[in-house]
Order: structure tokens, then sequence, then C-alpha cells
């Protein structure tokens, strides 16, 4: 399986089957893995998501703000 240079991301990385992501225009997408990413911030901060979600047909990256508290 092909993947892109956004996957090399992802630490503990797991395919999934099953399971979709419904967008603002009912778009429903499906999620193909699952894993942890980290993120620094502009602060210098890095952050560690877990359970983040990947879904091939995004074109952009997607994180809500509740994820970061």
């Amino acid at each position: 399986m092909w993947d892109s240079p956004r996957v090399l991301h992802f630490k503990n990385f797991m395919s999934v089957y099953g399971g979709k992501v419904l967008l603002g225009n009912n778009l429903a997408c499906k999620v193909t893995r699952i894993g942890t990413i980290n993120i620094k911030m502009f602060d210098g901060v890095i952050r560690n998501l877990e359970q983040v979600r990947y879904i091939t047909e995004l074109k952009r990256n997607l994180i809500f703000l509740g994820m970061l508290d």
C-alpha cells in the first residue's frame, strides 16, 4: 500500500477496517488508519495527540482545538 509523506509522522500506526468521519458537507470519508502523532507548537511545546484518524481522501490536516487542551 502506498503511503503519503503525512503518514511518516505517525507512531503506533494501525490499519483500521471500518469507521467513517462525517464532514460538514455530509460527505462520509473512510478511516483507514489510527495512530499517535507529535506536533510542535509555535511556542516550542511538543504535544502528543493520540487516536488520530488518517483519512486518505482528505488533502488537509484537521485538528480540533479540543484535542489540544
